[in-house]
């Protein structure tokens, strides 16, 4: 029984099983290859979802993280503005006492003012 020859690549030997490559039945040996094709697809399209979700979780991280950095970028402005005002209250306190006319107070009041005046002027002196 020759060989046909046929559109098939040569195997590269003239053994036992080697010279042209027959065509198979199209439905008996190719539904091998269809079969590890079809697994072979799923597994690529398994690998690419799984660097797609690590690609998420990365920029949900840098989101994440960036998001921290504006919260406590806003928490130190607050505290800062906090401390301001309490500094703004204790100047307009300060400024209360000295315009204060001492001399309408009882002496006990009277005193303390005055104290707290002296107070007050030293601390703008230096």
């Amino acid at each position: 029984m020759a060989y046909e020859r046929r559109n098939v690549p040569w195997t590269g030997t003239n053994q036992k099983g080697g010279g042209y490559k027959e065509k198979k039945n199209e439905k008996g040996g190719d539904s091998k290859m269809e079969g590890l094709m079809a697994q072979f697809k799923t597994y690529t399209e398994v690998v690419a979802q799984k660097a797609k979700v690590k690609e998420r979780v990365a920029e949900e991280g840098v989101r994440v993280a960036g998001e921290k950095v504006r919260v406590a970028g806003e928490k130190v402005r607050v505290a800062e503005e906090k401390v301001r005002v309490d500094k703004e209250k204790n100047k307009l306190k300060e400024w209360d006492i000295m315009t204060t006319d001492v001399e309408s107070y009882s002496e006990q009041k009277r005193a303390t003012l005055k104290k707290m005046q002296e107070k007050i002027m030293k601390k703008y002196e230096s």
